[in-house]
């Protein structure tokens, strides 16, 4: 804690966020492609699925449909024009290679996920940002 020049007491302030940028994940399917998660993808896949991109329902019980729709809206970075139905009807988007679908978005997910930082359980839960606001201590007010 520091002290201002009119005698209260102020918090330190965060260090700045520093900018990540991530790799595309390479994926190959009708041709050698490159996969991006951005907020640009996630809001496509949450416009066509109803889901929310953070939805534990949506990483927890992935589906054809879903894992569909997450490689479909993170080739668009590259070919902004293509159809969901077209990324189904690619090589190697079938059952026998769900596998291999799945891992492609498991890298995804973690290249464009942050680092652990201080805050985080580590195992890939973080602690409430906010819970030393929360503490309700009377001598802050």
């Amino acid at each position: 804690m520091s002290v201002s020049t009119n005698g209260t007491t102020q918090a330190p302030r965060p260090a700045p966020a520093q900018r990540r940028v991530t790799k595309p994940v390479p994926i190959v399917l009708d041709k050698p492609r490159t996969m991006r998660f951005d907020f640009a993808a996630m809001d496509r896949f949450e416009e066509a699925t109803g889901l929310s991109a953070w939805s534990s329902e949506v990483w927890s019980r992935p589906s054809p449909r879903i894992v569909g729709h997450i490689i479909w809206a993170s080739l668009l970075h590259e070919d902004p024009d293509l159809t969901y139905n077209e990324v189904c009807s690619f090589e190697g988007m079938d059952i026998s290679n769900f596998s291999y679908l799945t891992e492609r978005i498991g890298e995804l997910w973690g290249n464009d996920m942050p680092e652990a930082t201080e805050g985080s359980s580590g195992d890939g839960e973080t602690s409430d940002p906010n819970a030393s606001l929360q503490t309700g201590s009377s001598s802050e007010a």
